[in-house]
């Protein structure tokens, strides 16, 4: 008899083993990581190349936009420019001038600019670029203003080797400049939505009370063969500086003079 109730017991047990719930470990929730944002650039203001006439007798010069908290932020001569030449070169069969000018940039900051670098900024309100430019104050021989469609920043041209044609001499322009890494200063009451991922990068560094010459170049469409009264004759062109911003491979932005996001994630039209 004992031996029967020990074999049902043992029975029980197990049965009742069989039926008892599992405990299920659910896993470990994923940790959603940041990925970690670039060092921000150093930068040295904004400023604004003013182009009086595209002729023989044009003349450009560069001056600070020392506006609101910028202008403490960054003392004005702590870059300087100084124009040592400008020339326009007009190509009647591509309906363009190319606008060159040159200047002797002096470093006033008291230390070392690895790779200085000159980036087209579009700005809104109070200090307003034209649409989606880094241009402003576009107008014509006659003093109408005109619209910046068709103006373009690029390389330095020459045509000192006979055809015109961009010259190699001048700085070099980058067209995946990382501008996700510079931060821009503006007046009141403005807005910088749109940095430009193409701009002129010195080759050298510039080091502390040495200077170094950099060309600024535009590209200025013409209705015909030779500029007339209905084209684009003065204008300005806001930048801003930066030390070593950094490139981007395959970087595409959503103009051909700047992108749409500081990240260039928008393809271009």
């Amino acid at each position: 008899m004992k031996s029967v109730n020990a074999l049902m017991l043992v029975g029980l047990l197990a049965l009742s083993a069989c039926s008892a719930p599992t405990t299920v470990t659910p896993p470990a929730t994923p940790v959603a990581t940041t990925p970690a944002k670039p060092n921000p650039a150093k930068t040295f203001g904004l400023y604004e190349l003013r182009v009086n006439g595209l002729s023989a007798q044009g003349d450009a010069s560069v001056s600070r936009v020392g506006l609101g908290a910028q202008a403490a932020e960054v003392p004005f001569d702590q870059l300087s420019f100084d124009r040592i030449s400008m020339s326009n070169l007009s190509d009647p069969g591509n309906r363009v001038v190319h606008m060159t000018a040159a200047f002797r940039v002096t470093n006033n900051t008291g230390s070392t600019i690895t790779l200085p670098t000159f980036i087209p900024v579009d700005t809104d309100g109070s200090y307003a670029t034209d649409g989606q430019t880094p241009f402003r104050n576009v107008k014509t021989r006659t003093g109408a203003p005109i619209s910046a469609s068709g103006m373009a920043v690029e390389q330095g041209h020459t045509n000192s080797g006979g055809p015109i044609a961009p010259d190699p001499a001048a700085t070099p322009f980058l067209t995946n400049i990382d501008s996700g890494t510079v931060t821009i200063s503006v007046p009141a009451g403005s807005t910088a939505p749109n940095v430009g991922h193409r701009g002129w990068q010195s080759a050298a560094a510039l080091a502390p009370g040495a200077s170094q010459i950099v060309t600024f170049a535009a590209r200025v469409p013409m209705q015909g063969t030779d500029l007339g009264d209905n084209d684009p004759f003065s204008f300005s062109l806001v930048f801003s500086v930066a030390d070593n911003p950094g490139t981007v491979a395959g970087l595409r932005g959503i103009h051909e003079v700047q992108g749409s996001t500081p990240s260039g994630s928008v393809a271009s039209p």
